[in-house]
């Protein structure tokens, strides 16, 4: 049964702006907190604002009327690609991410510097720029060789496609009670896909080409309950396409959909959002 007038007022009662279209957002996000992954809580917190600003990442917060964030997240342009040539670069990234893992999971080194590993390793799953003085404060030069991680600057592959990558998916725990409070039939995370930035893709694409959307699913659990979820959003993790620079790969999966089928998907969404329990 499709979305009833009463919970769309509900839903139009939220606002979704850019985190730097106004100043006072830099305090408001103080109090976001995400249980899950305070990584993302630190990132929205720490250099969200600056990121917005310089458009280097575009972040998105949605609030209630009251002025209360919701929820955040980010798009940044991407590519994907058919076939990759050289490999050898990609190796030795999977190398870092594969010894930034154990460090950050070794007892016998302190918690400030496991801050330090994670804060690389966020790096490289949103893909804000590795250099060389970062990896050169982190490895000793038999741990990485880092000079075969930036020579050259071109990477050969076959067929590119054009895409837009959401780089952060959270939600503010502390707003969770009063977003149950709501009785909506479809989770928040479902519910801010399609209503927030589903709009922002479709006047994306009045302006540019984009063939895909694509996201990196953080699932470390045996059930991969984060990537259903992903899935049940449209998005597939099929291996016909690769992302153009898979620096996370280890610890993410990388899915993706088309954006030519997803304002039908949206409709339906929206005809669909309450369950019909007379249906068996």
């Amino acid at each position: 049964m499709k979305i009833t007038e009463e919970q769309r007022k509900v839903l139009d009662s939220f606002s979704c702006e850019r985190l730097a279209e106004k100043l006072e957002n830099m305090w408001i996000v103080e109090d976001f907190y995400n249980s899950r992954n305070p990584q993302l809580e630190q990132n929205l917190k720490d250099k969200a604002y600056e990121e917005d600003e310089n458009n280097t990442t575009a972040y998105y917060v949605i609030k209630d009327e009251e002025g209360s964030v919701v929820f955040y997240f980010s798009l940044k342009c991407g590519m994907l690609y058919d076939k990759i040539v050289e490999a050898d670069q990609y190796q030795q990234l999977q190398k870092i991410c594969n010894l930034l893992i154990k460090k950050i999971m070794d007892k016998s080194i302190s918690e400030d510097k496991k801050e330090g590993f994670k804060e690389l390793l966020e790096s490289f799953r949103s893909k804000k720029g590795l250099t060389r003085e970062s990896l050169e404060s982190v490895f000793s030069a038999d741990e990485v060789t880092i000079d075969e991680i930036f020579k050259g600057n071109q990477r050969h592959v076959g067929k590119t496609y054009s895409g837009v990558e959401i780089v952060h998916f959270c939600i503010n725990d502390g707003y969770r009670e009063k977003w149950e409070a709501l009785n909506m039939p479809q989770r928040l995370g479902s519910i801010i896909f399609w209503k927030f930035i589903i709009p922002q893709v479709k006047y994306l694409l009045e302006i540019v080409g984009c063939e895909y959307i694509f996201l990196f699913a953080a699932d470390l659990s045996e059930d991969e309950s984060l990537v259903n979820y992903y899935r049940e959003l449209g998005f597939t993790d099929s291996l016909v396409h690769h992302v153009a620079i898979p620096l996370y790969d280890l610890a993410c999966k990388f899915m993706y959909q088309e954006t030519n089928q997803l304002i039908e998907k949206q409709k339906k969404f929206f005809e669909d959002f309450n369950p019909d329990f007379s249906e068996k």
